[in-house]
């Protein structure tokens, strides 16, 4: 009888022993998968703040300057306005001057005019030529400033801007080239003689993968948005508040 019903028990406690195994292996499988897990999740959110530049390598950019400043909305906005302000401080100021200049010399060259007429209106031409002279000195200077002024202010966003992208990208180095970004105007004999002949480093090749170009530009598109609308040549500018929004009357 004991014999008969070892041998039922035998059964049953084999059963439970690889039950008791099977949840063991389980234990042991599922805990070692979180411990796995939670190490790839450590390593993902802290390994790029813990790897340094000399541990993980240089990583190193560059951007087509020339590239960027043209196809920058702020630059294109300024382009616009320059011209019109040229038309004012210079066209409209010397067309009538002009005028009278084609005027003068139709008159000196007719052969109907008389010598002492000639030889004034070739006093008057030279007094309006040193008037247009003038004029022109006086756009220079205005017309100068405002482009220095506004390179600068380009340069800065630009140098702004390539920061925050290379922080956001990880790199350490962004480096500036100046070429022409239009397949037709690459290999232009103008182009390659200036490439040439151009002091400091200009790549020959790079990988479109670490230029920058497009995306500095779009960052500056984004946030340096032109001022709107522009003065008009001739016009006042709207007054500003000292937060700068437009004071409507």
């Amino acid at each position: 009888m004991r014999e008969r019903n070892r041998g039922r028990r035998l059964p049953e406690r084999g059963e439970k022993n690889v039950k008791r195994t099977i949840r063991i292996v389980a234990g042991v499988v599922t805990l070692t998968a979180v411990v796995c897990l939670g190490v790839k999740l450590g390593a993902q959110g802290t390994g790029t703040q813990a790897q340094t530049p000399a541990s993980r390598g240089n990583k190193i950019a560059v951007i087509n300057l020339a590239k960027v400043i043209n196809n920058y909305d702020k630059w294109k906005a300024f382009k616009d306005e320059y011209k019109k302000e040229y038309d004012r401080v210079f066209e409209q100021r010397v067309a009538p001057l002009k005028a009278q200049y084609e005027s003068l010399k139709k008159q000196i060259e007719d052969p109907k005019t008389l010598p002492t007429e000639k030889e004034t209106a070739t006093r008057q031409i030279k007094q309006l030529e040193r008037q247009i002279q003038d004029i022109a000195e006086d756009a220079k200077a205005i017309l100068g400033k405002k482009e220095a002024d506004q390179f600068v202010q380009l340069y800065r966003e630009v140098r702004d801007a390539v920061a925050a992208c290379a922080k956001y990208y990880s790199i350490d180095v962004v480096m500036h080239y100046n070429d022409a970004f239009e397949a037709k105007e690459l290999d232009t004999p103008q182009n390659v003689a200036r490439k040439m002949g151009q002091a400091g480093c200009m790549p020959l090749y790079v990988n479109p993968e670490c230029d920058l170009s497009d995306v500095v530009t779009g960052y500056l598109n984004k946030y340096n948005k032109p001022a709107s609308p522009i003065t008009p040549a001739g016009a006042t500018a709207p007054a500003t508040g000292a937060n700068g929004a437009q004071s409507h009357q």
